[in-house]
């Protein structure tokens, strides 16, 4: 199901379903199924519930996936090991270490302003 470069949305929902985490599934109808994350591919997320019920939810239904306990998404490098241009794997030195704090401090996600936008009519 996850393979290298896989996307942000197959990372997290492998992670949730590796690590048997409980999910709260916000459909865009308002309505909440809470339960484990049983398997997904492109289109549907099978959710399995306390009850014993699987769910086959389809992605285009759902709002919101949230977990139960926090999530680091996963490159493709973290899990191979960083390498360099010629394969051999790099050791945090003093000069990209400030460079790994720099990174963690950083919010999760990009933000681009547009406050200077002008929009015409």
């Amino acid at each position: 199901m996850s393979k290298p470069g896989a996307n942000l949305q197959d990372s997290f929902l492998n992670q949730v379903r590796k690590e048997d985490q409980e999910v709260a599934v916000v459909m865009t109808n308002g309505m909440t199924l809470n339960g484990h994350v049983k398997g997904f591919d492109n289109f549907t997320v099978i959710l399995g519930t306390s009850d014993g019920k699987q769910h086959l939810i389809y992605k285009h239904a759902i709002a919101q996936v949230i977990g139960s306990a926090a999530i680091a998404p996963r490159s493709a490098d973290s899990r191979r090991g960083r390498s360099d241009k010629d394969g051999a794997k790099r050791r945090p030195t003093e000069s990209n270490q400030s460079e790994t704090t720099e990174a963690k401090n950083k919010e999760p996600f990009n933000k681009i302003d547009l406050s200077g936008l002008k929009l015409e009519q």
